[in-house]
């Protein structure tokens, strides 16, 4: 999936998520679209230029895994442990 936005008034179209202004369901392409009404400033033609995905920066870059759920059990145990909180045991 990719990123593309409106040369003309900056409108950024996530082929991810659905354009609901516009009646267009999650996953339809940009070029599928072409010749259509751009979702801001109504202009019609293809303007939308490709852009790349964002990068993650700071903690969306540390814990993308875990939020992903990428990340299995033994890392949440690692986690836990190194982080030094109080683990109380049910089992004696």
């Amino acid at each position: 999936m990719a990123f593309s936005k409106c040369n003309f008034c900056g409108f950024m179209y996530d082929e991810w998520f659905e354009d609901c202004r516009n009646g267009v369901p999650p996953g339809v392409p940009i070029t599928d679209l072409a010749g259509t009404l751009c979702s801001r400033c109504g202009m019609q033609g293809v303007r939308h230029e490709k852009q790349t995905n964002p990068k993650y920066t700071g903690l969306e870059a540390e814990y993308y895994d875990q939020f992903a759920g990428k990340a299995g059990i033994a890392f949440y145990r690692e986690w836990i442990v190194g982080s030094g909180a109080q683990i109380m045991s049910f089992f004696g």
